[in-house]
């Protein structure tokens, strides 16, 4: 029988060191699906880049990646285990960029550090990341809360657990997905939930989108004039506003920000 769902997609982000674990997070999915997408009329779809991502030239490779998945994704599940992964140009690695991005974007990132029984080779082959992985663990400690698993299984369970209590914390308050709090960034995004509707606002955020262009999202009804007298360009499916990156200033401004 047919039923109506919200249906999120669940961006997967790790290294290539923990290729068992991007098989285990899907499963997870699909598992709470099983379970509970009927009763809670809500279910989560595994994206990719092995299987969502078009291989298209143009760009940098992880550019083109946030073009298609990442942006329009609504929650990051990012796994690490010895490797923080390869510098992208923009950030330390791609997956560390995707959690940048989901961060910027206000949307809810969950991040797993594996603890998993390691062999001295292993550890040996992974010297040279093993360092800037612990300090960006260090920086995830400080700035939020993260996951810790011990095998797969545990991964697995702890994956379904989470998106049980954040689909409780969407029917509290009328509101998913929840939106952070950008912190150091250079914005704060603000919720405000209307008690009648559910409805809430977004202060506006200004995302480096590309090399070439920046995106704005949030709420900018009362921007739309002044944003197509700069050039902007509505975007349905990010669901924003694009602008050539030599606009950014005049953009900035328009939004009250600091330039």
């Amino acid at each position: 029988m047919s039923f109506p769902a919200k249906v999120y997609r669940i961006l997967i982000g790790s290294p290539s060191d923990v290729a068992e674990e991007r098989k285990i997070v899907p499963e997870a999915l699909f598992e709470w699906n099983v379970k509970n997408s009927f009763d809670k009329k809500t279910a989560f779809l595994p994206t990719k880049w092995e299987t969502d991502v078009v291989p298209i030239m143009g760009g940098r490779p992880q550019e083109l990646i946030n073009k298609q998945i990442v942006v329009s994704s609504d929650i990051l599940i990012a796994v690490f285990g010895l490797r923080l992964g390869s510098p992208t140009g923009e950030a330390r690695s791609g997956t560390v960029e995707e959690i940048q991005t989901f961060m910027q974007l206000g949307k809810p990132v969950l991040v797993y550090f594996s603890n998993k029984p390691v062999s001295p080779d292993e550890l040996k082959r992974n010297a040279g990341q093993l360092q800037d992985l612990w300090s960006f663990k260090d920086e995830c400690m400080r700035n939020g809360l993260i996951g810790e698993y011990s095998s797969t299984n545990e991964l697995k369970e702890k994956i379904i657990g989470h998106l049980s209590l954040m689909v409780g914390q969407f029917e509290e308050s009328d509101v998913s997905p929840p939106r952070a709090k950008l912190g150091d960034l250079d914005s704060t995004l603000a919720v405000a939930a209307s008690p009648q509707t559910g409805d809430f606002t977004v202060a506006p955020v200004v995302v480096d989108y590309s090399e070439k262009a920046i995106l704005v999202k949030g709420n900018t009804v009362q921007f739309k004039d002044r944003f197509l007298a700069v050039g902007g360009e509505w975007n349905a499916q990010l669901k924003g506003w694009i602008f050539s990156k030599k606009r950014t200033d005049e953009v900035r401004k328009i939004l009250g920000m600091s330039v």
